[in-house]
């Protein structure tokens, strides 16, 4: 639940109004991949407080609001949802869907594209088809849902689309043996997956 709360400049000039998430349910997808791209401090970016208004505030009450944020020096990992589908193979009309929507929003984060492949997937899976309404629809649902609950799910969506592409655009020159096998399941590495490692919480400077 949020922490609704008002704190006070050192020299009691200026007050500022917070809505603070006290857990990982409390921060939507967007809030979290908005942080992750962003070069500002967990507590800037999820309480929703500049870093100069950050600096201004009463030692106790900014170490009041770095108390209320401790949650995020650790990544939320909920369990993936049970009765999700691994993907598997991606179809070629995926394919160009995701190659297009890369090609529209060059040099983004890893974690920035995760949704819309979540999206991608989770339509065909669905309704059988890729509808660009119900894809849009659902893109921005997954965005709103609390960070705590859906990470691991989207995660695990776009890691199965890392190995899927991976094994589409493989050309080896022979058969691999088939006493080989890959027997690390996608979703318990989809964390490395990502291109951005999760960022520890930073304190303001002194």
């Amino acid at each position: 639940m949020r922490h609704s709360l008002t704190l006070t400049s050192a020299d009691g000039s200026e007050s500022v109004i917070l809505s603070v998430p006290t857990t990982w349910d409390d921060v939507t997808l967007q809030q979290y991949i908005d942080w992750q791209c962003s070069e500002e401090p967990a507590v800037c970016v999820l309480a929703g407080i500049s870093q100069q208004q950050l600096d201004r505030l009463a030692w106790l009450d900014a170490q009041y609001l770095l108390n209320l944020l401790a949650f995020a020096a650790e990544t939320p990992e909920p369990p993936v949802s049970e009765g999700l589908k691994d993907p598997g193979s991606a179809t070629y009309g995926q394919l160009v869907l995701a190659n297009q929507y890369f090609e529209e929003h060059p040099d983004k984060p890893t974690i920035w594209y995760a949704p819309y492949i979540y999206a991608l997937y989770r339509c065909r899976e669905v309704w059988g088809r890729n509808d660009q309404g119900k894809e849009a629809e659902m893109h921005q649902a997954i965005l709103q849902e609390p960070v705590g609950k859906c990470l691991s799910n989207v995660l695990f969506m776009y890691a199965s689309w890392l190995s899927s592409t991976n094994v589409m655009l493989a050309t080896p020159r022979t058969m691999p043996s088939p006493a080989r096998k890959n027997t690390t399941p996608a979703w318990r590495s989809f964390l490395t997956a990502l291109g951005k490692p999760f960022k520890p919480m930073r304190l303001p400077a002194a």
